[in-house]
């Protein structure tokens, strides 16, 4: 079960018009506060990234921490997991 939805989340992964629509997805969730920084946002595929203005970014991969085992506290979704970050100064 597991394997089939790090599969899937990976397919997505590979396809860039999957993936900008899964971090569009991503940005529509985001507090006012966070989505300003997203208004003229540009989508990178080698990236894997929704790189807003004033370093902010949402960062795509298959899981919070696709380095360690799936899960209950790194679980897997189809979808892979979308976090939002910000580059220092």
């Amino acid at each position: 079960m597991h394997e089939n939805l790090e599969l899937h989340a990976m397919a997505l992964g590979e396809n860039p018009n999957r993936l900008a629509k899964r971090l569009q997805e991503a940005k529509k969730s985001l507090r006012w506060d966070y989505a300003r920084y997203f208004s003229e946002s540009q989508f990178s595929f080698e990236r894997k990234q929704l790189i807003g203005s004033w370093g902010y970014y949402l960062q795509w991969q298959t899981r919070e921490h696709p380095q360690e085992p799936i899960s209950p506290g790194n679980p897997q979704s189809e979808w892979g997991f979308v976090q939002l970050c910000r580059r220092g100064p």
